[in-house]
């Protein structure tokens, strides 16, 4: 139906104002009948067929809705819209802006922002009817007359849904008799089970004493000339689907698996949606029907199972038999972030997100803190960030103290010499060059280069810790002449070295 304004937050008293319609009333227990304040008058609205009747005027009119108003319907490039309809094209959401049609919604004629559509579509300053709610509820009507003239009545044989092959209710002008299917065929009245229940049309319900002080109250809707009827409780449940004796119907069962949620429509509107559960419509044979499967997030549609299977999320069928399909999904366990969290785990189990490895900003990853800290990934934890941060640091300045110290303490044990031992080595040989090369077999420590280590088997290839990598000493030279291979340079070690 569009855009609706509400008048105030009490359901019992709220009216409702639609820029084709005015201000109107309706509630959980009269739809799908409206009191139009503009009018004085009831309009009964049938969605299938997306027109009104008007019960001053005797007539039925379309105001030009797409639709049932119970969400978007998919784009049509034949359909003019109007203000305020909801259309679907691909993945993106429209609201009409104006009456147009385009192979594609064009932003000149659509929004795409509910908010900035909001704000657009303004409510006029018309008065707010003040009827109060029991007043429009004793002039509530009965049945309206079908777009042929015909007044859908519940007078005549039914076969319920689901028992339509051994049960039958047969409506009089004032009672309900049940008939049970007897040599493969139903009788008459008189082949009714004893205690017939009295019925009645009160405020356009169905009114059935059940006998014993039990009451069933319902709201009959009429589908299909008259062919079917929903009869649904106060709180708009359905409560049973009767189609008439002699008229067939295809019955088709969706089941949405856990993760995701179906539409189902018939002539580009709503007939139904299935939630992690399964659900039943019955539609005149060969009835062509949509489906549109759309998975929660965390999840993704895997693919539908049962009649006529298919592989695509939106799937269209025709009902020439009664059909039972299944869409399944699967939890997503890819991770985009990479985080060590599928997207099944940040979207329904840790409520993280699936796009940032960090959700609180806290320093460890989601999945850090899920996998080996057991912490929240939504809650910062930046005082345990900090306390690891100095501990490791630390750490490191006191390990690289102690290392110090340890080494000091006993040079012979790693191959070193202390300076003392050093010179008094080197007083043996007064005559040497100081520029000469020391050529020391296994680890030994130059203050400028760090440890290295060379054997016979290597010599003249050297390793040096410090880069990781290898030294070519080049013999013949006064001063020390190396080849890096890390930077591919030759240099000289100084007599500081």
């Amino acid at each position: 139906m569009g855009w609706l304004y509400p008048s105030s937050s009490d359901i019992n008293l709220t009216w409702f104002f639609n820029t084709e319609l005015g201000w109107f009333w309706t509630s959980s227990s009269v739809y799908p009948y409206l009191f139009s304040g503009s009018q004085s008058s009831w309009l009964y609205f049938n969605g299938s067929a997306g027109s009104f009747y008007k019960f001053g005027a005797n007539v039925w009119v379309n105001y030009g809705f797409n639709g049932d108003g119970g969400g978007p319907t998919p784009y049509s490039n034949t359909t003019i819209y109007t203000i305020g309809n909801l259309v679907f094209s691909g993945s993106s959401t429209y609201i009409a802006i104006r009456g147009s049609t385009g192979q594609t919604p064009p932003n000149t004629s659509y929004w795409t922002d509910l908010s900035v559509a909001a704000t657009s579509l303004v409510i006029p300053t018309e008065a707010v009817p003040t009827l109060d709610t029991q007043t429009i509820l004793n002039s509530l009507p009965g049945f309206p007359p079908d777009s042929v003239g015909q007044s859908p009545t519940m007078i005549g044989r039914w076969s319920p849904a689901g028992f339509e092959d051994n049960t039958l209710y047969e409506f009089t002008n004032s009672h309900r008799y049940t008939i049970y299917k007897s040599n493969g065929q139903f009788g008459t009245i008189s082949d009714a089970i004893p205690n017939p229940n009295p019925w009645s049309l009160v405020n356009g319900q169905v009114v059935i004493d059940l006998h014993f002080g039990n009451t069933s109250t319902q709201l009959p809707t009429f589908y299909h000339n008259n062919t079917m009827v929903e009869l649904r409780d106060e709180s708009s449940n359905l409560n049973s689907t009767l189609f008439r004796e002699g008229y067939s119907f295809s019955k088709i069962s969706v089941t949405s698996g856990t993760g995701g949620t179906v539409v189902v429509y018939k002539d580009g509107m709503i007939s139904f949606s299935v939630n992690s559960n399964t659900v039943s419509g019955y539609f005149p044979p060969n009835s062509q029907i949509n489906l549109f499967a759309s998975p929660s997030n965390g999840y993704f549609f895997s693919g539908w199972s049962g009649d006529s299977p298919a592989g695509n999320a939106d799937y269209s069928l025709s009902l020439d038999s009664n059909k039972s399909l299944t869409a399944n999904f699967s939890q997503s366990l890819s991770d985009p972030d990479n985080d060590g969290l599928s997207n099944y785990d940040e979207l329904v189990i840790y409520n993280t997100l699936a796009d940032n490895n960090d959700t609180d900003s806290d320093g460890f990853s989601d999945g850090f803190e899920v996998n080996s800290l057991g912490t929240s990934p939504t809650y910062p934890n930046t005082k345990l960030a900090s306390y690891i941060a100095g501990i490791k640091s630390s750490g490191e300045t006191s390990g690289m103290v102690q290392g110090k110290e340890t080494v000091q303490a006993d040079p012979n044990s790693y191959g070193l010499v202390t300076q003392t031992q050093y010179d008094k080595a080197m007083e043996k040989y007064p005559s040497m060059d100081i520029n000469a090369t020391p050529y020391t077999v296994g680890w030994y420590f130059m203050p400028s280069r760090g440890w290295l280590f060379t054997s016979n088997e290597a010599y003249p290839y050297i390793f040096d810790s410090n880069t990781s990598g290898w030294l070519y000493f080049e013999t013949g030279n006064k001063k020390p002449r190396f080849y890096e291979y890390g930077n591919k340079k030759w240099f000289e070690m100084t007599e500081e070295e």
